[in-house]
Protein backbone atom coordinates (compact mmCIF):
# COMPACT_ATOMS: atom_id res chain seq x y z
CA UNK A 1 0.00 0.00 0.00
CA UNK A 2 1.21 3.16 -0.74
CA UNK A 3 0.90 6.00 1.72
CA UNK A 4 2.86 9.67 2.65
CA UNK A 5 5.14 9.53 5.50
CA UNK A 6 6.05 12.53 7.37
CA UNK A 7 9.35 13.35 8.52
CA UNK A 8 9.48 16.84 9.88
CA UNK A 9 7.22 20.12 10.36
CA UNK A 10 7.74 23.64 11.10
CA UNK A 11 5.44 26.40 11.89
CA UNK A 12 6.69 30.60 11.12
CA UNK A 13 4.85 33.10 13.29
CA UNK A 14 4.31 36.84 11.23
CA UNK A 15 3.01 38.94 14.00
CA UNK A 16 0.27 40.54 13.35
CA UNK A 17 0.46 44.85 13.33
CA UNK A 18 -2.77 45.14 13.98
CA UNK A 19 -5.95 43.70 15.41
CA UNK A 20 -5.75 40.74 13.04
CA UNK A 21 -4.54 36.56 14.20
CA UNK A 22 -1.03 36.32 13.59
CA UNK A 23 -0.28 34.83 10.17
CA UNK A 24 1.40 31.10 10.06
CA UNK A 25 3.59 29.45 8.00
CA UNK A 26 3.33 25.55 7.64
CA UNK A 27 5.81 23.74 5.73
CA UNK A 28 6.49 19.69 6.64
CA UNK A 29 8.23 17.41 5.40
CA UNK A 30 7.19 14.49 3.68
CA UNK A 31 7.21 11.84 1.13
CA UNK A 32 5.79 8.48 -0.54
CA UNK A 33 6.53 5.47 1.03
CA UNK A 34 7.23 3.92 -2.18
CA UNK A 35 9.61 6.47 -4.10
CA UNK A 36 13.26 5.79 -3.15
CA UNK A 37 16.60 7.64 -4.54
CA UNK A 38 17.97 5.87 -7.65
CA UNK A 39 21.67 6.18 -6.24
CA UNK A 40 21.27 5.68 -2.44
CA UNK A 41 18.22 3.62 -2.25
CA UNK A 42 16.68 6.24 1.08
CA UNK A 43 13.47 7.39 0.79
CA UNK A 44 12.68 10.58 -1.24
CA UNK A 45 11.62 13.64 1.05
CA UNK A 46 11.39 17.30 0.22
CA UNK A 47 9.96 20.32 2.22
CA UNK A 48 6.73 21.66 1.33
CA UNK A 49 4.90 24.24 2.08
CA UNK A 50 1.27 23.37 3.05
CA UNK A 51 -0.42 26.52 4.25
CA UNK A 52 0.43 30.18 5.00
CA UNK A 53 -3.20 32.24 6.90
CA UNK A 54 -4.62 32.44 10.22
CA UNK A 55 -4.39 29.81 13.09
CA UNK A 56 -7.82 28.34 12.05
CA UNK A 57 -6.86 27.91 8.48
CA UNK A 58 -3.75 26.30 9.49
CA UNK A 59 -6.09 23.95 11.83
CA UNK A 60 -8.18 22.95 9.20
CA UNK A 61 -5.36 22.09 7.52
CA UNK A 62 -4.15 19.98 10.37
CA UNK A 63 -7.05 18.30 10.58
CA UNK A 64 -7.99 17.33 7.22
CA UNK A 65 -4.30 15.57 7.64
CA UNK A 66 -5.55 13.97 10.86
CA UNK A 67 -7.87 12.28 8.61
CA UNK A 68 -5.85 10.51 6.55
CA UNK A 69 -4.21 9.02 9.57
CA UNK A 70 -7.28 7.16 10.28
CA UNK A 71 -6.66 4.96 7.26
CA UNK A 72 -2.64 4.32 7.40
CA UNK A 73 -2.27 6.85 4.67
CA UNK A 74 -0.62 9.46 6.53
CA UNK A 75 2.26 7.66 8.84
CA UNK A 76 5.22 9.24 11.34
CA UNK A 77 8.73 8.45 10.28
CA UNK A 78 10.36 6.75 13.13
CA UNK A 79 13.78 5.43 12.09
CA UNK A 80 14.69 4.30 8.45
CA UNK A 81 10.89 2.85 9.25
CA UNK A 82 7.23 4.88 10.06
CA UNK A 83 4.59 4.05 12.38
CA UNK A 84 0.57 4.74 12.50
CA UNK A 85 -0.23 7.67 14.73
CA UNK A 86 -3.98 8.46 15.89
CA UNK A 87 -5.78 11.89 14.58
CA UNK A 88 -5.85 12.98 18.27
CA UNK A 89 -2.41 12.59 18.71
CA UNK A 90 -1.55 14.10 15.24
CA UNK A 91 -4.08 17.34 15.85
CA UNK A 92 -2.45 17.62 19.48
CA UNK A 93 1.28 17.63 18.46
CA UNK A 94 0.55 20.64 15.42
CA UNK A 95 -0.90 22.31 18.55
CA UNK A 96 2.01 22.44 20.66
CA UNK A 97 4.10 22.95 17.16
CA UNK A 98 2.16 26.39 16.35
CA UNK A 99 2.13 27.18 20.09
CA UNK A 100 6.03 27.48 19.72
CA UNK A 101 6.16 28.86 16.30
CA UNK A 102 9.17 30.50 15.57
CA UNK A 103 9.82 34.13 13.74
CA UNK A 104 8.91 34.00 10.10
CA UNK A 105 12.35 36.27 10.23
CA UNK A 106 14.39 32.72 11.08
CA UNK A 107 12.26 31.44 7.44
CA UNK A 108 15.64 32.58 5.27
CA UNK A 109 18.12 31.85 8.29
CA UNK A 110 17.14 28.08 8.16
CA UNK A 111 16.05 27.79 4.04
CA UNK A 112 17.21 28.80 0.88
CA UNK A 113 14.28 29.22 -0.35
CA UNK A 114 13.35 28.99 -4.46
CA UNK A 115 10.73 29.37 -6.70
CA UNK A 116 9.72 27.78 -9.92
CA UNK A 117 6.79 29.09 -11.90
CA UNK A 118 5.18 27.14 -14.74
CA UNK A 119 3.28 28.37 -17.38
CA UNK A 120 2.20 27.32 -20.64
CA UNK A 121 2.94 29.24 -23.98
CA UNK A 122 -0.79 29.16 -25.17
CA UNK A 123 -4.17 28.37 -23.12
CA UNK A 124 -6.61 26.50 -25.40
CA UNK A 125 -10.44 27.67 -25.01
CA UNK A 126 -10.88 24.63 -22.45
CA UNK A 127 -7.89 26.02 -20.74
CA UNK A 128 -9.46 29.11 -19.84
CA UNK A 129 -12.24 27.94 -18.55
CA UNK A 130 -10.16 25.99 -15.69
CA UNK A 131 -8.24 29.20 -14.84
CA UNK A 132 -8.86 31.93 -13.38
CA UNK A 133 -8.05 35.44 -15.38
CA UNK A 134 -6.60 36.68 -11.98
CA UNK A 135 -4.21 33.56 -12.12
CA UNK A 136 -2.48 34.43 -14.80
CA UNK A 137 -2.07 38.23 -14.32
CA UNK A 138 -0.39 37.52 -11.44
CA UNK A 139 1.83 34.70 -12.65
CA UNK A 140 2.91 37.52 -15.98
CA UNK A 141 3.52 39.92 -13.32
CA UNK A 142 5.98 38.12 -11.98
CA UNK A 143 7.70 37.01 -14.74
CA UNK A 144 7.83 40.14 -16.56
CA UNK A 145 8.79 42.17 -12.61
CA UNK A 146 11.60 39.38 -12.22
CA UNK A 147 12.47 38.16 -15.48
CA UNK A 148 16.50 38.84 -15.67
CA UNK A 149 16.65 36.82 -12.46
CA UNK A 150 14.96 33.31 -13.52
CA UNK A 151 16.53 30.73 -14.79
CA UNK A 152 15.04 29.53 -18.18
CA UNK A 153 13.90 26.13 -18.76
CA UNK A 154 10.55 23.41 -19.99
CA UNK A 155 8.53 21.25 -18.02
CA UNK A 156 9.76 18.22 -18.64
CA UNK A 157 6.67 16.14 -19.15
CA UNK A 158 5.19 18.89 -21.08
CA UNK A 159 7.56 20.97 -23.54
CA UNK A 160 4.36 23.57 -23.97
CA UNK A 161 4.97 24.55 -20.80
CA UNK A 162 8.35 27.17 -19.63
CA UNK A 163 9.52 27.21 -16.08
CA UNK A 164 11.24 30.24 -14.57
CA UNK A 165 13.10 29.32 -11.75
CA UNK A 166 14.58 31.62 -8.84
CA UNK A 167 16.26 32.26 -5.53
CA UNK A 168 14.26 34.29 -3.02
CA UNK A 169 16.42 37.43 -1.51
CA UNK A 170 14.28 38.00 1.20
CA UNK A 171 10.33 38.29 2.75
CA UNK A 172 9.27 40.71 0.40
CA UNK A 173 9.72 38.81 -2.10
CA UNK A 174 8.37 36.02 -0.68
CA UNK A 175 5.18 37.61 0.31
CA UNK A 176 4.81 38.48 -3.08
CA UNK A 177 5.10 35.00 -4.39
CA UNK A 178 2.96 33.48 -1.66
CA UNK A 179 0.01 35.42 -3.87
CA UNK A 180 0.70 33.60 -6.72
CA UNK A 181 -1.96 30.04 -7.48
CA UNK A 182 -0.26 26.73 -6.70
CA UNK A 183 -0.77 23.47 -8.84
CA UNK A 184 -3.72 22.85 -7.04
CA UNK A 185 -5.48 25.75 -8.99
CA UNK A 186 -4.32 24.99 -12.32
CA UNK A 187 -1.76 22.22 -13.85
CA UNK A 188 -0.60 24.92 -16.41
CA UNK A 189 -0.18 28.18 -14.73
CA UNK A 190 1.31 28.03 -11.36
CA UNK A 191 4.02 28.48 -8.86
CA UNK A 192 6.00 25.62 -6.51
CA UNK A 193 8.53 26.06 -3.71
CA UNK A 194 11.57 24.81 -2.95
CA UNK A 195 12.98 24.80 0.52
CA UNK A 196 16.73 23.61 0.98
CA UNK A 197 17.73 23.49 4.38
CA UNK A 198 20.85 25.75 4.89
CA UNK A 199 23.46 23.57 6.96
CA UNK A 200 25.23 25.27 10.33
Amino acid sequence: MSYTIEYNKKVYRKKSIDNYDDDLLLLIRQGDNNCREADTGLRVKDWDLIKYGWNYTIIQEVCDRAGSCEGGSLQRAKGFESEHITPENYLAMYRKKIENAKPIDNLLKDFEVEVMIYRQNEFSEEDKKKIRDYDIEIIDKLIKKYRKEYTLGEYYYDKNIKTYRKRLKDLDEFYEFLKAPNWKSSRNCYCSWIFSPIKT
